[in-house]
């Protein structure tokens, strides 16, 4: 099923770079772009639409909520460690 998948993108999008990749490497920068991402990559792309881009909100907040309690335990650490450097510069 995927062979058949790659297949048929390969063919579309060979239709769509054969004629514009002379086009594209005649300018210096996508020239340039070319030796870092591959035809394929960037013919992709840029068919995409920001409907074709989905971006996991949910797991996105559980690692931003994950990051913010870890901050605040380094916070509590840190304050507790500076309280007891106080207390021991007191006891002196």
């Amino acid at each position: 099923m995927v062979k058949k998948y790659k297949e048929a993108v390969d063919a579309v999008m060979e239709s769509v770079m054969i004629p514009a990749l002379p086009v594209l490497q005649s300018d210096p920068c996508t020239a340039l772009l070319f030796d870092h991402v591959t035809h394929q990559f960037y013919f992709t792309f840029w068919s995409l639409s920001l409907y074709d881009i989905r971006v996991p909100v949910d797991v996105y907040d559980k690692e931003v909520t994950k990051v913010n309690s870890q901050k605040q335990a380094i916070d509590a650490r840190n304050d507790w460690v500076r309280f007891l450097s106080l207390s021991n510069r007191d006891l002196r």
